[in-house]
């Protein structure tokens, strides 16, 4: 009799979905193996073959695994890989409202502040500043501070 030995567990590339959707996740395993993907931890059957799969859309992060197998049934143990599922900011907020300044004045001080809604309360949230310049006839206009959250 011949032992084969099981290949050895594929290394796995999670991914994650700006809001609900479909995501890839990937899988490499060594030669003579092939991905075998499950919803599972174990038992049940394989829900895809291949280095990639896509998930169908999902509305929440969700936990699949996949193993390496080889033609002759040999299977390495289930790696978990995930895919994320990070819900959308509904609201940016408001810090203040946008000021209006000449060069060389200085911004009135943040007093009030409300804060961005929905998304994932566990990410920071990180915003933009940007300005805009004008001048009319050597005149200044205004630079007016707009902020985006990302």
């Amino acid at each position: 009799a011949t032992v084969n030995p099981n290949p050895n567990a594929p290394t796995v590339t999670p991914a994650t979905s700006c809001g609900p959707g479909s995501v890839t996740l990937g899988a490499v395993c060594g030669t003579g193996s092939t991905a075998n993907w499950y919803a599972a931890a174990t038992g049940g059957s394989s829900i895809a073959t291949g280095a990639n799969y896509t998930t169908v859309s999902l509305s929440a992060s969700t936990t699949y695994y996949v193993s390496c197998k080889t033609d002759l049934g040999c299977e390495s143990p289930r790696v978990a890989v995930k895919a994320t599922v990070i819900a959308k900011i509904t609201d940016g907020g408001k810090i203040q409202s946008n000021e209006d300044i000449c060069p060389g004045k200085t911004p009135a001080l943040i007093t009030s502040v409300t804060p961005a809604s929905g998304g994932d309360a566990s990410l920071a949230i990180e915003y933009i500043w940007l300005q805009t310049n004008s001048l009319t006839n050597g005149v200044c206009q205004f630079e007016t501070a707009i902020w985006y959250p990302l």
